[in-house]
């Protein structure tokens, strides 16, 4: 299943939102945290959507020691 936009980035199942300042950038199909701390460690997931239905990744986790 060939799937595409729109992608969505949840944590703690809340979608991640945009946040230039806080360093929380969604660039295509990717979500990069310029800024980490302990407020941003947890299990990381991406789901796409289109006519074929939606697809779910794997978690990833962010640990901060």
């Amino acid at each position: 299943m060939k799937l595409s936009a729109p992608h969505q980035h949840y944590t703690k199942k809340e979608q991640v939102k945009a946040n230039q300042t806080a360093g929380v950038i969604l660039s295509g199909n990717s979500l990069v945290l310029q800024e980490v701390g302990r407020w941003t460690a947890g299990d990381y997931t991406c789901s796409a959507t289109n006519t074929q239905g939606t697809h779910n990744s794997n978690p990833v986790s962010l640990n901060i020691l």
